[in-house]
């Protein structure tokens, strides 16, 4: 019996080291064999191929507007803080001209920042006020709507915008014109800005 139990174990062995274990055979999927999902529909962003830093071919939009304005080579402007100029030779390098009831105001962009000057001698900070005008021409931000997106209305042929701010509460109020869609007019509560 010895013998037999001895023989069966040997088998066993010799029978367990032949066997190679079993590689996994890799999985190839051919195009056909993967279920597809339909493609969600594309809206269309308005299309801004024409318009260029000299010369805004906006749709009407308000989006298009806002982008016409951001790329804008040259805003010639009426604020409530002053009358000027802001040049923008590429976007990061703009040149703001202001004329204010307290004299001449020139905001540079410059690798170190913004180098202001007032009559004709640096100054260290401009007055908040100039520096938001600053940040409305050369960034333009547009902040988050309480609304979703702004509500149109028209007055004649031009087309205003109307939201309200979500963060700060700020009434905004945007003109458009009709025949190229650049701003004309903004309007954040009480200050105004129009544009030539």
């Amino acid at each position: 019996m010895r013998r037999v139990f001895v023989c069966l174990t040997l088998i066993a062995l010799v029978a367990c080291r032949r066997e190679q274990p079993v590689k996994p055979v890799p999985v190839s999927r051919h195009p056909s064999s993967v279920a597809q999902q339909p493609a969600a529909p594309v809206t269309p962003r308005p299309s801004l191929k024409s318009s260029t830093p000299q010369h805004c071919a906006g749709d009407g939009s308000y989006d298009a507007a806002v982008e016409c304005i951001r790329i804008a080579a040259a805003l010639h402007f009426k604020s409530s803080d002053g009358a000027g100029d802001m040049i923008r030779t590429t976007p990061g390098a703009e040149r703001l001209v202001v004329d204010t009831s307290d004299g001449h105001w020139i905001a540079e962009a410059q690798r170190t920042g913004i180098i202001w000057t007032h009559n004709g001698k640096p100054v260290k900070a401009a007055p908040r006020n100039l520096e938001k005008l600053w940040e409305r021409l050369t960034i333009f931000p547009d902040p988050q709507k309480k609304e979703g997106k702004p509500l149109l209305s028209m007055e004649g042929t031009v087309r205003r915008y109307d939201f309200t701010d979500a963060n700060t509460g700020d009434r905004y109020s945007v003109w458009v014109a009709p025949a190229d869609g650049h701003i004309t007019k903004l309007r954040v509560g009480d200050w105004m800005i129009e544009f030539a």
